[in-house]
C-alpha cells in the first residue's frame, strides 16, 4: 500500500533510492515534456484562472516579456503530421 503522503515524503523515498528527480521542495511544479510541448501544473496553476508565473516558463518567456508581440499560431495536424501552418500548405 502507498503510504506516501506529501511532496518530502516521495522526495526522500526518491533520494533513499538513488532514483534521479528534478524535482525539490522548492520546485513546486510538475512538468512533462516531449517533441511537441512541455506542460507545467501546480503551484498557482492549480486556479485556472491565475496566469503563469514567470518560474513557469521554460522553452518560453512569458509573451509579455517577449521582444515582439504575441503572434498566434494555427496548425492542421493530418495523421499525425502538421499539413498546414495558418492556412497555408
Amino acid at each position: 500500500e502507498w503510504d506516501l503522503v506529501s511532496r518530502e515524503e516521495c522526495l526522500d523515498y526518491l533520494a533513499e533510492r538513488n532514483i534521479p528527480c528534478s524535482a525539490s521542495l522548492t520546485k513546486i511544479y510538475s512538468r512533462d515534456a516531449n517533441a511537441w510541448h512541455i506542460s507545467t501544473e501546480g503551484g498557482v496553476l492549480e486556479d485556472t484562472w491565475n496566469a503563469p508565473n514567470e518560474d513557469c516558463w521554460v522553452w518560453t518567456v512569458d509573451p509579455e516579456q517577449a521582444p515582439n508581440e504575441a503572434e498566434y499560431v494555427t496548425l492542421k495536424v493530418e495523421k499525425g503530421e502538421v499539413v498546414e501552418v495558418d492556412g497555408e500548405a
